[in-house]
């Protein structure tokens, strides 16, 4: 996915991490989901074509979740792993 941008780091993460991601259209929309499907956090972007945000998920459970990035041409999922 380098080709249109996104990173999320640490993927190893004990209270925060890092999303950035270059649009190729100006609405965009993350979620991230634990396991059981459940959406634990979502935000919008608009009027933007890059994007570099801290998240705090120190009050998250342990565990894996998928990050879901959206916008409107991609939609692209990453694992994020949470200690």
């Amino acid at each position: 996915f380098a080709d249109i941008g996104f990173e999320l780091y640490p993927n190893l993460v004990n209270d925060g991490f890092t999303l950035v991601y270059n649009c190729e259209n100006n609405s965009v929309r993350m979620d991230i989901f634990n396991l059981q499907g459940s959406i634990v956090l979502t935000d919008n972007f608009t009027d933007i074509v890059h994007i570099t945000k801290k998240y705090r998920v120190s009050n998250f459970q342990k565990g894996v979740y998928m990050v879901r990035i959206t916008d409107g041409s991609n939609l692209i999922t990453r694992k994020l792993v949470i200690k």
